[in-house]
């Protein structure tokens, strides 16, 4: 005798049946490992954002910068002008000649006398408005007009200016400034070669002291 239709209908639902139950397994499983995976993968991006972010305090541009040293000047206040001072020269001061108040054609000193403290003892003497011990000093600074004429010129005839005479210096408002020195006074320290140098470099730098102050 052949199946009933009745029995063909049962075992075609529990097929059914079956390939439902397959297919809501599968689908869990597989959601199961998506969601597992993707949290996996966003905490490791995670860390890797937490662990690469830059410490701001130690690459802030004002924690490692270094600190720069001020510039030091010897401020001439007759003539309103700055000496930039170099490590050699670092105890400098200067001193107006008796004689030399007014000596300029506008009315201020033409020369200054100078030196450093470090020398005083070896060059016998400290500079003093009196004028004692200008010999003792190491040098001096001169202002004068650039065309002004040198009357030290070679031969005596006056046919060269400072500026020749007296080369490496600058101009500063019209008015030219140079170091002249050493005096033979001051010549047997070892330092007085580092101290002219540094003098001749400050003279040929120098500013206006209004400019120095900014």
């Amino acid at each position: 005798m052949g199946k009933s239709t009745t029995d063909q209908t049962g075992f075609e639902l529990v097929v059914v049946a079956v390939v439902l139950v397959a297919v809501v397994l599968l689908g869990t499983s597989g959601w199961l490992v998506y969601h597992d995976h993707y949290k996996t993968k966003s905490a490791v991006a995670d860390g890797t954002a937490t662990t690469s972010k830059p410490d701001t305090d130690q690459s802030s541009p004002s924690s490692s910068k270094p600190i720069q040293n001020a510039t030091r000047y010897l401020a001439i206040t007759e003539w309103g002008v700055s000496l930039p001072l170099p490590a050699s020269i670092q105890k400098a001061y200067y001193v107006v000649p008796i004689g030399a108040e007014d000596n300029g054609i506008d009315g201020k000193p033409n020369v200054i006398f100078v030196s450093d403290h470090s020398i005083d003892s070896a060059c016998g003497g400290v500079l003093t408005a009196s004028g004692e011990g200008a010999s003792d000093g190491l040098g001096e600074i001169l202002r004068v007009q650039p065309d002004a004429l040198d009357p030290m010129s070679p031969g005596g005839n006056e046919d060269e200016t400072y500026v020749q005479t007296h080369p490496g210096g600058t101009i500063v408002d019209g008015w030219y400034y140079a170091f002249n020195g050493p005096n033979d006074a001051c010549t047997k320290t070892s330092d007085t070669a580092s101290i002219t140098a540094g003098f001749k470099s400050a003279a040929a730098s120098a500013v206006r002291s209004s400019d120095a102050a900014q």
